[in-house]
């Protein structure tokens, strides 16, 4: 199973020649963040540039609140607390881009983990729903460039 730490590593390992500091890489994966939380989250597009299903850009509970639900149809952002929670963060000496440790209230009234969330997302919608793209792991070298030439 794909997760967003194996992706952040992975960019990692495929950049470890580089030696820069760290306001380098929250600039690279900050602007990595912004474009993959928009795939993901707004238009409902997997690490391969799939549809994930047909998307509605309208929260779900809205809709239930405004008495037209549609179940068919796939909505990521339905409390927003994952999307708020999808961020740049540090572990150790690497950034990676992944989700904080969070809970919200369930259908039932239950407290739901952002992991138990995830990992009934990536069950539903495939493994690589929060992976990252070809484009945007090329991206990174090139936004770390773009850094270096600005500031040094």
């Amino acid at each position: 199973m794909a997760s967003l730490e194996s992706v952040s590593k992975d960019i990692m390992k495929d950049l470890n020649g580089l030696s820069v500091d760290g306001a380098v890489w929250r600039f690279a994966m900050s602007n990595v963040l912004s474009l993959s939380r928009d795939r993901i989250f707004t238009k409902g597009l997997n690490s391969k540039g799939e549809q994930i299903g047909e998307y509605a850009d309208v929260s779900i509970r809205k809709k239930k609140d405004k008495g037209r639900f549609t179940s068919r149809k796939v909505n990521l952002r339905d409390t927003e607390t994952l999307v708020n929670s999808y961020i740049v963060t540090r572990k150790g000496k690497q950034w990676q881009i992944g989700f904080t440790s969070g809970s919200r209230e369930g259908d039932e009234g239950q407290s739901v983990s952002n992991t138990e969330v995830i990992k009934k997302l990536e069950e539903q919608y495939g493994d690589d729903l929060f992976g990252a793209t070809d484009e945007e792991l090329a991206l990174i070298p090139e936004l770390i460039g773009d850094y270096l030439d600005l500031n040094f």
